[in-house]
């Protein structure tokens, strides 16, 4: 099912993600069932809070 096909909306998603596994995962919106691609990549690479305090 893909967020397109849903006929009914969905007031709010909660997206369910599986560990991940690849540059992607699937989640699917425990309310209605809808699903959506993420990336399992950050993009910028991640920034530790006391690196960032420094700054």
């Amino acid at each position: 099912m893909s967020e397109s096909s849903i006929t009914a909306p969905c007031t709010g998603h909660h997206w369910m993600l599986p560990a991940p596994g690849g540059l992607t995962s699937v989640g699917t919106c425990k309310n209605c069932g809808a699903e959506k691609q993420f990336s399992n990549s950050s993009g910028g690479g991640w920034v530790l809070r006391s690196a960032a305090k420094r700054r």
